[in-house]
């Protein structure tokens, strides 16, 4: 019959203070990553935010643009009551 012994106490909490280090590793990891990833949401939503009042500030552009020719072209044939019918087609 073969005797075990007891592993020694002073082995026993070395194994179980690297245990303890490695799962406090673990949660520094885990922390600094979820820091990290809230970090770029954040800027990610403030880009998109950016990117949404640019297209914004251009569709405005646009609108005017087009409101302008249309302006124009009004402009230019309103005494021309034929071309003025046929524009409207």
């Amino acid at each position: 019959m073969v005797k075990r012994h007891a592993a020694p106490l002073f082995h026993r909490f070395e194994v179980n203070s690297v245990i303890a280090g490695k799962l406090e590793l673990k949660k520094r990891n885990r922390d600094a990553y979820n820091q990290l990833s809230k970090q770029m949401i954040k800027e990610n939503d403030e880009h998109i935010a950016q990117l949404r009042n640019e297209i914004r500030a251009k569709q405005v552009a646009q609108c005017k643009c087009l409101n302008a020719d249309e302006y124009v072209i009004r402009e230019a044939f309103k005494d021309d009551k034929e071309s003025s019918l046929e524009m409207q087609r």
